[in-house]
């Protein structure tokens, strides 16, 4: 990390006032996903994978190779894994409509719902708090932070998710908390939590449901998997 606290958000303050006011429109976006959930509505998981494949495509291109180069070089590098991000909740969520929206239930349902309202909610205010809020800060559905930590969200609000559309953001997380320790970006310690978090839900559940799966071919076939 080559920049200044001051450089990171000044990429931040020329980007969020050159969209404005596209800030309204992501946040109803994330607003409409929030409403999807807790609705029975047909396709919904066709509708929200969609919308989040818009929004990591939009901060692809719109923020990473677009304003974040101007400060690293490996913005580049970010904007092709938002991209294949985004691709991969479009060909799993929309294409094959693997995402399972129905309510996990639980503590893993309570947990995401807290990300989800961290993000939209007690994200921007702590940077305000902290100095650095609007147009200074990044935002849910522009900047790539508090957006990982909504979609981990959605995701554990979630009955099934492939881990392949939480690859990106589950590495984003890792990648995005060095702004937290040597920026002071303080809202983005939530990142943090919400990766480690999310990481050990998903990657368990993953591995609950591909036993599963196992057991179910041998009961049918009274073969081993693969056998």
């Amino acid at each position: 990390m080559n920049y200044t606290v001051d450089q990171f958000l000044s990429v931040f303050h020329r980007y969020n006032e050159a969209v404005w006011p596209l800030q309204f429109v992501v946040y109803a976006l994330g607003l409409m996903i929030v409403a999807l959930m807790v609705t029975r509505r047909a396709g919904r998981g066709r509708i929200v994978a969609a919308i989040l494949a818009l929004l990591w495509a939009g901060m692809s291109v719109g923020f990473m190779w677009t304003y974040f180069t101007d400060i690293s070089g490996a913005g580049r590098v970010f904007a092709v894994l938002f991209l294949i991000g985004a691709v991969a909740l479009f060909v799993e969520g929309v294409v094959r409509a693997r995402l399972d929206l129905r309510l996990s239930g639980g503590p893993r349902l309570a947990i995401g719902a807290t990300m989800v309202g961290y993000a939209l909610v007690v994200y921007p205010l702590i940077g305000a708090l902290s100095g650095h809020g609007y147009p200074d800060g990044p935002l849910f559905g522009l900047a790539p932070c508090p957006t990982a930590i909504f979609t981990l969200g959605v995701f554990l609000m979630a009955r099934r998710v492939p881990l392949t559309v939480a690859a990106v953001p589950l590495f984003w997380s890792a990648i995005g908390t060095t702004a937290a320790f040597k920026l002071g970006i303080h809202e983005d310690l939530g990142l943090l939590v919400s990766g480690v978090v999310a990481g050990v839900v998903l990657v368990r559940a993953a591995r609950v449901a591909h036993a599963a799966g196992g057991r179910e071919v041998r009961t049918t076939t009274g073969l081993p998997h693969g056998a």
